[in-house]
Formats: C-alpha cells, structure tokens, sequence
C-alpha cells in the first residue's frame, strides 16, 4: 500500500509541476484564499455552478485543492488515524478528478479551463504539527460542505448526464461521512467546543 502511495505522489507531483506551469503561462493560476487568523472562510462555491460544465470544472478544482493539501497533511502528520484518513482522501479525490476530467473531454471535447474557484483551505504551511492536523481538519471540514453545497446544487439542474447523477449523489454521501470522522477526531483531539 504504501508504495501504491508513493507512485500516486509521484504522478501527483508531476501534475502539479506540468499544470502549475501550463496555468501560470496560460494565466489561469488565481491567488489562493488567505483566511484571517484563526477564522474559517465562508464562500458560496455553489453559486458558481450555472450547468454540469460549471460543476465539473469547479469540482476539479475543488478536488485538486484537497488532493494538495492531503499530500502534506500525510507526510507530516505523526496521527495513523488521521493519516488513514488523509491517504483515502487523497487516493478518492484523486481517482475522482480523472473520471470528472474523462467526461469533461468526452462530453465537451475541451480541457476544463477557466475554472472560477477560490481555495478554501488555509496556508498550512505557517504552522506544524498538532497545530498543523487541526486547521487542515476545521478547513477541510469547510471545504467537504462546500462540496455538498456544490453537488446539491447540480443536482438541481436539468438534463445532466446520468453519470454526474450518481456522482453527485455518492459524493454528498461521502463527504457527509468524512466530516463526522473529521469532527470525531477534532473532539478527541479537544479541538471542537
């Protein structure tokens, strides 16, 4: 398994080293989300999406921000539950944007381009350990409801494929379970009030 990991980490990295430089050159890299200290940012992602196009784009965005953030969650993380946690994450997330990216090209002929989204998750990097499992979980916690909010809100459409559907459906289930685990952890970590 974990060498499974250690080759999805390797294409993982190398998508972010090809595309960081396609989006850069292209000029479709947005600023990330800066949250105030110690607030949760509140962005209505939803009302980005106008039609199942809208909703794979953005969700492939959305995906690839937890994809990005799950990487260094996992390496730094001294907590084999929450390290469980982050690798199946990112091993979902990951799988999920090939399949959203496949019909995108199928169904459109294009590359998902021009997405408007706006991370979510906090700058991990200014801090470390304990510290470092919490915010990603109060952020990633967000993230997942926005995803819902997104899902919900292609669900509301008319005329999308069948298989954005499922996907959809299987996706408000999932993360809906992922934020009691998240929330489990924060409690016994005396992180929730």
């Amino acid at each position: 398994m974990y060498f499974k990991l250690n080759a999805l980490l390797a294409i993982h990295l190398f998508y972010i080293v090809m595309f960081s430089g396609i989006a850069a050159a292209e000029g479709i890299v947005s600023k990330p989300y800066q949250a105030d200290q110690g607030s949760l940012p509140i962005i209505s992602h939803a009302d980005m999406i106008r039609s199942e196009k809208d909703f794979l784009r953005e969700m492939i965005e959305h995906h690839q921000e937890a994809v990005d953030t799950s990487v260094l969650i996992f390496v730094s993380t001294e907590d084999p539950e929450l390290r469980k946690l982050v690798e199946s994450i990112y091993t979902t997330r990951s799988n999920e944007i090939l399949e959203m990216r496949i019909s995108y090209a199928n169904w459109y002929n294009l590359i998902p381009r021009g997405a408007m989204y706006r991370p979510i998750m906090s700058d991990l990097n200014a801090v470390s350990g304990k510290e470092r499992d919490i915010h990603y979980l109060l952020h990633m916690i967000v993230h997942h409801r926005a995803a819902v909010d997104m899902a919900e809100k292609v669900l509301s459409l008319h005329g999308i494929h069948i298989e954005t559907l499922k996907f959809a459906k299987h996706l408000i289930k999932r993360q809906l379970d992922e934020i009691s685990l998240m929330e489990q952890w924060l409690e016994k970590a005396g992180a929730l009030m």
